[in-house]
């Protein structure tokens, strides 16, 4: 076919040189508008077929909020595009998708649980989790489910996922003090340094285990030593004095100088209050873990609250699922890199805010029982991390991953209880030589 036969049949076939050109462009279309697409990631669309969808601005429990006039069950896949209250003490749901124009918000003024298989916060969207009365409590549990590998390669699911914007705040407390004198075993009471904020009755609190392991204070043989950490709980609190509910069982020492054996005043024990009011965790720690990942342009302001038994990828060698340049799976992964407890995964934050102004907080927060890592910042700079608490963790509490993070703050943190990296015995240190234990 010469260049002026093809112009012409060109031209006599124009309908359908057009209609295939729409085809093309539709399912482009379609293929982006069932996905979640980041600066950096493409994420399934978690909620592309929903089940059921919200109609109006209203109340979760209100069967006219939602098109099929009725309540969301544990079954269902649900779409939200208003701002939806949610302000019930127990609920179940398969998966939420909070797309453009939603606002989902927990109750301030009653206690609330959501079970979720994944939640998503769309580009738009936004989940507000904000309870500034302690006595009152509002949890997002994320539900111990087997992950879809067909459709969801990379693992995404299973977790809180957020490019749009997060605020969770619970009641304001201080995250942790040092102790003014060595606590001993058998007290009940604490004597802090200077008074805690708003530590309350029933408070769990850490108290760490600050023995300085020897080989020689071990048994002959033995790779570890019994861990001596403790939580006790608060049964009231007088000025700088926490009175316990129960004694100590074991002595919690200070450092002492080498050669003097004089107590250094400096390196006294800090203590740590674990109870938040605004909670995230797994539904079942030793199940499918859940995990938190913030992303792209997220507005993302977290403050007071606690992230429990989360985390999925763990502190051995990464099996990530491998894909080709089309997207097609060469590989399942048994370990997938990123699925950590609390994740900044290319986070930017918003535009246009103040130079001064912190693309993203953490402030206050418990990240406790997690994986590999606790609170996490990949590729995510001119955030702020204060005043927060990382404890039982299988790597480093706080860690930056790629390492080129920048302008970044980290201040007053708290982590303790973390397997360390050194050869036994004085830590525990799997044998897999890719492992990435005690950062």
């Amino acid at each position: 076919m010469t260049f002026v036969e093809g112009f012409i049949w060109l031209v006599s076939h124009r309908a359908v040189v057009v209609g295939w050109i729409v085809a093309i462009i539709l399912a482009a279309l379609s293929s982006s508008a069932h996905a979640l697409l980041t600066h950096h990631d493409r994420l399934p669309d978690f909620a592309a077929v929903p089940t059921i969808a919200s109609m109006r601005d209203g109340a979760w429990a209100d069967p006219a909020t939602w098109d099929v006039q009725r309540v969301p069950t544990a079954s269902d896949v649900v779409r939200v595009t208003h701002q939806v209250r949610y302000a019930s003490p127990s609920g179940q749901v398969a998966v939420v998708g909070c797309r453009h124009g939603c606002r989902l918000t927990f109750a301030a003024d009653v206690s609330t649980r959501l079970t979720v298989g994944t939640l998503v916060i769309h580009h738009g969207g936004t989940l507000e989790m904000i309870v500034s009365d302690p006595k009152v409590t509002a949890e997002l549990i994320i539900a111990d489910q087997p992950l879809d590998t067909t459709n969801d390669p990379q693992q995404w699911g299973t977790g809180l996922l957020a490019a749009g914007a997060v605020k969770i705040a619970g009641a304001a407390r201080s995250g942790w003090h040092h102790v003014a004198s060595e606590p001993r075993a058998g007290e009940t009471v604490l004597t802090l340094r200077e008074p805690p904020t708003a530590w309350q009755p029933g408070d769990v609190l850490y108290v760490p285990d600050t023995r300085a392991v020897t080989p020689g204070s071990l048994k002959p043989g033995a790779q570890t030593t019994t861990p001596q950490w403790e939580r006790p709980v608060i049964a009231r609190v007088e000025g700088a004095q926490v009175h316990l509910t129960a004694p100590l069982r074991f002595d919690h020492l200070g450092g002492y100088d080498a050669t003097t054996g004089v107590l250094d005043s400096c390196c006294l024990p800090a203590v740590a209050n674990l109870t938040r009011n605004v909670v995230i965790r797994s539904a079942n720690p030793a199940g499918t873990r859940g995990h938190v990942a913030f992303l792209d342009r997220a507005t993302v302001d977290v403050r007071h609250a606690r992230f429990q038994h989360l985390g999925r990828t763990t502190a051995f060698v990464l099996n990530s699922t491998l894909l080709d340049v089309h997207g097609n799976v060469h590989r399942i992964g048994t370990n997938q890199i990123g699925r950590y407890a609390v994740h900044a995964h290319h986070l930017i934050g918003p535009t246009g805010l103040p130079a001064e102004t912190p693309q993203f907080t953490f402030e206050g927060l418990v990240v406790e029982g997690f994986k590999r890592w606790g609170l996490v910042l990949h590729n995510s700079h001119h955030g702020l991390v204060r005043d927060a608490v990382a404890v039982d963790g299988n790597g480093a509490g706080f860690t930056t991953e790629d390492g080129s993070e920048t302008e970044n703050v980290f201040e007053r943190c708290y982590a303790a209880q973390m397997i360390g990296s050194g050869e036994p015995p004085y830590g525990l240190r799997p044998s897999d030589p890719g492992s990435d234990f005690g950062h």
